[in-house]
């Protein structure tokens, strides 16, 4: 016999009606849309005629009006473009899998290599305890003998880089990932 449960559920849970809003305006880079009531942080597609979708952030309401960031350049948007809701908020896919690759804001591979699944991890998320991360025991040679003989870092140790404009941060730290041990 067939267990039919997990399909059932699946049913239970998918949308009856579809909801899809449309684009009223553009005022610099904010979207506003009518026909849907998203929540704030919701992830929404705006389908740009002749072009790839712009995946748009739901952040803030104005009366009847959903105001929505883009997370892409606004070409080709205008009045009436389609704007359907994904009813989840902003999540990237994370796992081991990840360590060593390179991505974009998005979490989409830019190094030409397809990104395998992971778990979706939404990107607002509380931040973990410090008190319940497990000690730092293995030293992390940066590659930069001031660094490392003045601060040694710790594997896995989170480091703030403090400077002002035009001093070297972006410098430092292509140094770091170049020489590093990691």
């Amino acid at each position: 016999m067939i267990n039919l449960d997990a399909y059932r559920q699946r049913v239970q849970q998918a949308p009856l009606v579809r909801q899809i809003g449309l684009v009223t305006k553009v005022v610099g880079l904010t979207l506003e849309v009518k026909g849907f009531k998203p929540f704030v942080g919701e992830v929404c597609m705006v389908d740009v005629p002749g072009g790839q979708p712009i995946v748009a952030e739901v952040v803030g309401f104005r009366e009847d009006v959903v105001l929505l960031m883009p997370y892409g350049d606004l070409t080709g948007v205008c009045p009436g473009c389609r704007v359907e809701p994904c009813r989840r908020a902003f999540t990237v896919r994370v796992g081991e899998h990840l360590l060593g690759r390179v991505l974009n804001g998005l979490g989409e591979p830019i190094d030409g290599r397809p990104l395998p699944r992971g778990i979706p991890m939404p990107v607002n998320n509380r931040p973990p305890s410090p008190l319940a991360r497990r000690r730092i025991e293995k030293v992390f040679a940066t590659g930069v003998r001031a660094i490392d003989g003045f601060i040694t870092c710790g594997r896995g140790q989170r480091l703030g880089i403090f400077a002002g404009s035009g001093v070297g941060k972006s410098v430092l730290l292509g140094m770091i990932a170049r020489f590093g041990s990691a």
